[in-house]
């Protein structure tokens, strides 16, 4: 990650005030878990499983939103994301191994647009992907990932 920020020129945008403040990204995927942002959590829907409670089975989506928001302090500033100061939501579209359908990304998706309001969202990540056209055809979807 340190490397990906220095590419980015993220530490100039952050000493310049930056940070992502006031910002809620929401990510689709396996769920979270990690002390570098657990203070920033707005909320977490698992469409998976249906606990209430922040985890991740997968650690995928621990490791995004570690890129995407993570503020550092575990590693004592070294291994920041690059919007270290945003709220997070989550949205668990992805089981224990990582996979998911994409039955449950639209519906995640609609969840987000519904809820974009209530919860400030101005950005959605979904770092999900299928392996073949057939794969959305099979789920009723004219479109690809």
């Amino acid at each position: 990650m340190d490397h990906v920020r220095a590419k980015l020129h993220a530490d100039e945008i952050h000493r310049a005030g930056i940070t992502g403040r006031g910002i809620t990204v929401a990510v689709l995927d396996s769920g979270c878990s990690h002390p570098d942002y657990a203070d920033r959590i707005v909320g977490f829907v698992d469409l998976i499983n249906g606990r209430k409670e922040c985890y991740d089975d997968a650690s995928h989506g621990s490791h995004v939103t570690g890129i995407l928001g993570g503020d550092g302090r575990s590693s004592r500033g070294r291994y920041r994301g690059v919007a270290p100061g945003c709220n997070l939501l989550h949205v668990k579209v992805l089981d224990n191994r990582g996979q998911g359908s994409l039955q449950d990304i639209f519906r995640g998706i609609d969840w987000v647009i519904a809820n974009r309001e209530r919860y400030h969202i101005r950005i959605m990540n979904i770092s999900a992907g299928a392996t073949r056209d057939e794969d959305a055809r099979a789920q009723g979807c004219s479109w690809s990932m």
